[in-house]
């Protein structure tokens, strides 16, 4: 979870505090942002920056750590699952986006990838729906039919926020409950062959360091 609190406030909203502001500062003398268009530029620009690093980072990151050689042999069923996941997304948001105006049922699509598949379901569930919803409000479908400029950058980088901040955070909580539950396995393993051990030794006719041993460790 420290990981992921990093990537959000340090990789995403703090250092693409940097880029924005020298960004915007340059342009402010060559004429190109008027000094009333500051303000939104850079908002604008630090906003679209800080998004592509949380819906683009985790699906990189997960490339790279990912132990491939682990899954040279995949369980059919569950690669199935992840391609019909895939093909659902992209499907779903595409059908929805231009008949029926919304984008929002790409949550419960990366609820599925998330809890299933941890990062590495939630981060392209997310890219895929990300890139579909800056589709729908280039060509002005659904909820950016009508909307100026400025309001149709205020509602994609809110979904696009939405969308990586659910998919990171639910999948890091997944994937810390498999890793508790793991390790509570593997401790009640160790306490089990303990316990076995103790009762062998305090059987008749073991060996006298043996009792001793057992008898020092359950008092």
């Amino acid at each position: 979870m420290k990981d992921a609190l990093a990537l959000v406030f340090l990789g995403a909203l703090a250092a693409m505090l940097i880029s924005s502001t020298v960004g915007t500062t340059l342009l402010v003398p060559t004429g190109v942002v008027s000094l009333d268009r500051v303000l939104p530029t850079w908002l604008t620009w630090w906003t679209g920056d800080a998004m592509g690093v949380l819906v683009v980072a985790p699906l990189l990151l997960t490339m790279v750590k990912l132990p491939w050689r682990r899954y040279r042999y995949v369980d059919p069923a569950r690669l199935a699952e992840f391609v019909m996941l895939l093909v659902a997304t992209f499907g779903l948001m595409l059908l929805t986006e231009r008949s029926l105006g919304v984008v929002f049922v790409a949550f419960p699509l990366l609820v599925w990838a998330a809890w299933r598949f941890q990062l590495p379901g939630a981060a392209p569930v997310g890219l895929i729906a990300s890139a579909l919803a800056i589709h729908a409000a280039v060509v002005g479908y659904g909820v950016f039919a009508g909307k100026n400029q400025s309001d149709t950058m205020t509602i994609l980088q809110l979904f696009n926020g939405s969308i990586a901040l659910t998919g990171l955070l639910l999948s890091v909580a997944v994937t810390e409950r498999i890793r508790m539950q793991a390790e509570l396995e593997r401790a009640c393993g160790q306490l089990g062959d303990v316990i076995e051990h103790i009762d062998r030794a305090m059987r008749p006719g073991e060996p006298s360091h043996l009792r001793e041993w057992a008898e020092r460790h359950t008092r």
